[in-house]
């Protein structure tokens, strides 16, 4: 019985894992200025080791995402879709950051990242 009960509990927690979508960051490139900004950041903010990780998922995801907005969109579509984009990022940061830090995040980002995330050319 308690193999079974084993069993069973091995093979939901492989399908568990099996569904984090980190394999959609096809592009290295995102990845290596997700980890550059994120060292930016963590030399201005002090993120812990809790944060840290977490802060480079939201970075990542949100440079990804940016990516796809800009070869999907174009105009005023694309530039409301990156607003959008940026104000979802600095709300997700708020979930991770301490209040001052998320205060200092909101006063120092445009200087780290000013427009919209990537050049064209970059990815």
């Amino acid at each position: 019985m308690r193999a079974i009960t084993f069993s069973i509990l091995l093979c939901l927690s492989f399908n568990l894992y099996a569904q984090y979508p980190d394999f959609q960051y096809e592009s290295k490139y995102i990845a290596d200025k997700a980890r550059e900004l994120t060292d930016v950041y963590d030399a201005e903010l002090g993120l812990d080791g809790e944060q840290l990780p977490l802060f480079y998922d939201i970075v990542k995801d949100h440079l990804g995402t940016a990516v796809k907005i800009k070869k999907e969109f174009q105009g005023d579509k694309q530039t409301y879709k990156l607003k959008k984009l940026k104000t979802h990022e600095v709300a997700k940061m708020s979930e991770v950051l301490t209040r001052i830090q998320h205060n200092y995040y909101i006063r120092i980002r445009p200087k780290i990242q000013p427009g919209y995330y990537l050049a064209d050319e970059e990815y």
